[in-house]
């Protein structure tokens, strides 16, 4: 609030023979300064761009990393579903055929006189 008080920002410089040069003077200074915070910006916005655009090249790059490794992740599990079905038909058809030669066994020795010597042989195996 101001109350009906107004603020006035005012420079002052002597008037003497020499206020033209230390104006100019002082305009140089603030040319500079201006120059300088214009350079500091522009590098400033420089450097932004140069850093975002190298994180955004490193996040491409691992996201193409992950792609790989879910591919590799995916290619793996198709191998080892692929092993467990060939290893339960292999062990299936060895259940499969064991189950037939115990059966022609048995069915072997019933046939078989009991007390021949391959009847014998034909229990130890």
């Amino acid at each position: 609030m101001n109350y009906g008080i107004y603020q006035v920002h005012l420079l002052a410089l002597p008037y003497d023979g020499g206020a033209e040069i230390r104006m100019h003077n002082n305009i140089l200074i603030v040319m500079v300064h201006l120059s300088l915070l214009f350079v500091t910006v522009c590098i400033s916005i420089f450097s932004f761009r140069l850093l975002t655009m190298r994180v955004a090249r490193k996040e491409m790059c691992l996201k193409a990393a992950l792609i790989k490794q879910k591919g590799a992740t995916r290619q793996a599990e198709r191998k080892s579903m692929n092993q467990r079905l060939a290893f339960v038909t292999v062990s299936h058809d060895i259940h499969a055929s064991l189950v037939g030669v115990v059966g022609l066994l048995e069915m072997s020795i019933k046939e078989v006189d009991q007390i021949s010597k391959l009847a014998k042989n034909l229990i130890l195996v």
